[in-house]
């Protein structure tokens, strides 16, 4: 019988793809500081994220103001950011809601959904979602 050695072996390997033609403009804009919607279909709806649907539209820039749909106060999840909390918010000028980070983290019933927010870019951005996030707009 013949006893195999094993060894532990660390691989690094770098990866890269492509964001696709509609994630590609989405991501650059934020690089840029400006967030941008897909407008397309029939009726026009305004998509953030992009989605492609595989027909034509155009870019449009919404925001900087949205409204909180529904966020998950601290301490409901497993997020260890402490400083922000996990919101789904809609950008005014678009039709679909976004997954971001909601700043400072919300504690539980201290925002209702409804609730009027602005956007934040991030002082050194990287083309990347991380690069923005939402705060509750001053009264």
């Amino acid at each position: 019988m013949t006893m195999e050695e094993t060894r532990a072996v660390d691989v690094h390997a770098v990866f890269r793809h492509s964001a696709g033609r509609l994630g590609s403009v989405f991501l650059s804009s934020l690089r840029d500081g400006r967030l941008l919607g897909w407008k397309t279909g029939t009726p026009a709806r305004v998509m953030v994220p992009p989605k492609d649907l595989g027909g034509d539209g155009e870019w449009v820039e919404i925001g900087p103001g949205a409204r909180l749909e529904a966020y998950v106060p601290i301490g409901w999840s497993a997020e260890t950011d402490r400083d922000s909390c996990l919101a789904l918010v809609t950008v005014d000028g678009a039709d679909t809601a976004l997954l971001t980070r909601l700043r400072p983290a919300a504690e539980k019933e201290t925002l209702a959904p409804g609730a009027r927010l602005t956007i934040r870019f991030a002082d050194a951005r990287h083309g990347a979602i991380g690069d923005f996030w939402f705060e509750q707009a001053a009264v």
